[in-house]
């Protein structure tokens, strides 16, 4: 925390998984670290930024039924983002801002926001947003390999990732009203 209402958050950390299952061997490291700051503005406003990089090394042995082609890749996702916030008389609040992330299966993103509250009374308020969201694709998507066999067939379907495959997109529309009755209940 620098000063009364600034602050820097320094996150980070490491997730080794190891499976073992009959029909692959799958061993996944990831890194992450996550830098945000938060300062307030002139008049009522305030300004987030932020960025985070992650790195995913996997390795993949299949057993003849599964595998992922090639058998280990390493990926990377670097963001970053800023939010500006403004606050109007005591009841109105505006956010707005954006996430640009970069990643290996689907290139750059972006991902922009915004929203809207109003809080007439410190027991009610309604709020409306609008935003666009990703989901990245994942290695699953994009490399595996599945052979599907009758037993005593000799026809074997496989089935493979698509290199090619892009990210889902969501444009999300918000609308929404809270009523807080007492200081342990509240309805939306």
């Amino acid at each position: 925390t620098f000063g009364t209402s600034s602050e820097l958050q320094l996150r980070a950390y490491y997730d080794r998984t190891h499976r073992n299952d009959p029909m692959f061997l799958d061993d996944l490291d990831t890194v992450d670290v996550d830098l945000q700051y938060r300062q307030p503005l002139w008049r009522r406003q305030e300004l987030t930024w932020g960025a985070a990089y992650r790195v995913m090394s996997h390795r993949n042995t299949g057993t003849g039924v599964f595998s992922l082609t090639p058998s280990a890749a390493t990926d990377q996702l670097v963001s970053g983002f800023v939010q500006h916030q403004i606050r109007f008389l005591d009841s109105v609040q505006i956010t707005a801002g954006t996430k640009v992330e970069h990643n290996d299966f689907s290139g750059v993103e972006v991902q922009p926001s915004g929203r809207i509250s109003w809080q007439p009374t410190a027991s009610h308020s309604a709020w409306g947003a609008v935003s666009r969201a990703v989901r990245v694709p994942t290695r699953l998507e994009r490399d595996v390999s599945v052979d599907l066999a009758y037993p005593s067939a000799t026809t074997v379907v496989r089935l493979l990732g698509n290199r090619e495959f892009g990210s889902e997109k969501l444009l999300a529309f918000e609308a929404g009203y809270r009523w807080s009755p007492s200081r342990t209940l509240s309805i939306d």
